[in-house]
């Protein structure tokens, strides 16, 4: 089963998996996730898109559908219910049979209070799921929204447009806070501490954003899959990223239904740009790609020092 998107409980012990027809529950036991029960979703048969899920506050499985509903799920009592109805307008038959399914482009903040759905090069409403109304019509470019990611800690939305540019935009004020380019346009979510900004891109690339500046700090590369569709044994492309709790690991979704976790703590980021510089970083350097990360890191290891920021 190809998963679209995974979220993880504060301590770790509980992943919610969510595909087009399901949602998958899966606790820790011994340390290892097991898959503990799947809740069949209900089907949409006029819209296109990826569900989304999040980690209620309360322990509840938050599920973005593609016809922009919010679902709940409580494992306690094993219910499904709505908690924000359906946002995606409705088309007749007509109109389908002349422009086709609508493809939907949405995210679920961290914790589910927050949806935001957007279709096509149209604006990305962004709603307030507990009392259901509409907060913010943004209009975040003249491309396609190819990824968006909401932050409550940070009150922001994050859009990858067309697979080259990442924005960041306000949800109280509506308005642009950075615009950078070379963005993915694969995958794309937000540590919960609103520190920094994870980006996918078609090769397995994952690039790391200063969430406050729109830098761009550092990347690393999934491995390459075996194969790029389902069911063939291989792992499958990477389609959907989630960070952990604690921010220290990155989660992926594959085309192939694997669920996989990478290293992404401070300590790993900043080797990767120490190798990639040869050398200690500069007070400069420091200032400008780890003060987001950590302050306390100042040195690469064995790597030579340097003090200045001339050639």
């Amino acid at each position: 089963m190809p998963y679209d998107d995974v979220a993880l409980s504060p301590d770790g012990s509980t992943l919610y998996a969510v595909s087009n027809t399901e949602l998958a529950v899966w606790k820790k036991a011994s340390g290892v996730l097991r898959k503990t029960a799947t809740v069949p979703l209900p089907e949409n048969s006029d819209t296109l898109g990826r569900n989304r899920v999040a980690y209620g506050q309360d322990g509840r499985a938050m599920v973005l559908t593609t016809d922009g509903a919010v679902l709940t799920f409580d494992p306690r009592a094993g219910k499904l219910s709505t908690a924000l109805p359906r946002t995606a307008p409705r088309l007749s038959d007509d109109d389908r049979k002349k422009t086709g399914l609508t493809e939907y482009t949405m995210a679920l903040s961290e914790h589910g209070a927050l949806a935001a759905i957007a279709s096509g090069k149209g604006p990305v409403r962004v709603y307030d799921v507990p009392s259901g109304r509409l907060l913010r019509q943004l209009d975040v470019g003249d491309g396609t929204m190819d990824a968006l990611a909401l932050s409550e800690k940070n009150h922001s939305l994050y859009a990858d447009v067309d697979g080259r540019t990442l924005t960041r935009w306000d949800t109280r004020t509506g308005a642009l806070q950075w615009r950078s380019d070379g963005s993915g346009g694969s995958g794309l979510a937000v540590d919960p501490d609103g520190r920094w900004v994870a980006t996918l891109s078609g090769d397995g690339t994952v690039w790391l954003w200063d969430a406050r500046t729109g830098d761009r700090l550092a990347d690393t590369a999934l491995p390459a899959p075996d194969f790029s569709w389902s069911g063939t044994g291989g792992t499958g492309v990477q389609s959907r990223l989630a960070f952990s709790p604690d921010g220290k690991h990155l989660w992926s979704t594959t085309e192939g239904g694997e669920v996989l976790s990478w290293d992404t703590s401070v300590d790993s980021w900043i080797a990767t740009l120490c190798k990639r510089v040869g050398r200690t970083l500069t007070a400069a350097e420091r200032a400008r790609y780890l003060t987001a990360v950590s302050r306390a890191h100042t040195a690469c290891g064995t790597y030579p020092a340097r003090t200045t920021d001339t050639p």
